[in-house]
């Protein structure tokens, strides 16, 4: 993601200065860019964000904070299903929509682990166009992913399925030059 808008980045500036450039991003630096809340935090308070033992107060296992185990989140890491077993039962007391409400509540960031049909159901993925149906010439009807991002100028579509084995194969080697008599005879061989 970071390195396609490097690239549009770089085309916007060499548009206007008639220079390219070269464009470098990493693995490192992804997700720092998407720890806004966190870093945000830290900047605005030189404190590390601590929403472990906020977490635990809000379920009622306050002790838990305290717990070898799970001191650094590097040790919960480490015991993740230790972990998960512990805080599983309280979470299922109540519903997702409950506990997004208190650890919004709390200041804590979360969002809802959905299931792909729920998030295919979803009215906003509906209303992006994230599923697209389509009829394919063995399967069917079924769907494919949508187009993650939306131009005003030149919409992209999806206008047809993923092709059968071999389905392009002739217009592929047209396009590339070859006759119809060379692509009979790489057929003939069997070599497409």
């Amino acid at each position: 993601m970071f390195a396609a808008i490097g690239i549009l980045a770089a085309l916007a500036a060499g548009a206007r200065t008639g220079r390219g450039q070269r464009i470098d991003t990493s693995l490192l630096e992804t997700p720092i860019a998407w720890s806004i809340y966190e870093a945000g935090s830290y900047f605005a308070t030189g404190e590390a964000p601590g929403f472990w033992p906020k977490i635990c107060a809000l379920l009622g296992v306050p002790a838990l904070v305290d717990d070898p185990r799970f001191r650094t989140p590097g040790d919960r890491v480490t015991h993740r299903r230790e972990l998960e077993a512990l805080l599983q039962p309280h979470f299922e007391r109540e519903t997702t929509a409950t506990w997004l409400d208190r650890l919004e509540a709390e200041g804590i960031p979360a969002g809802p682990i959905l299931t792909y049909d729920q998030v295919f159901a979803d009215p906003q993925v509906i209303h992006r166009e994230m599923a697209v149906p389509v009829e394919h010439p063995v399967a069917g009807p079924t769907r494919v992913l949508g187009i993650p991002f939306k131009l005003s100028g030149t919409p992209a579509s999806i206008r047809r399925p993923a092709p059968t084995l071999g389905q392009h194969t002739e217009e592929i080697l047209g396009e590339l030059g070859y006759d119809a008599d060379a692509i009979r005879r790489l057929r003939s061989d069997r070599v497409i």
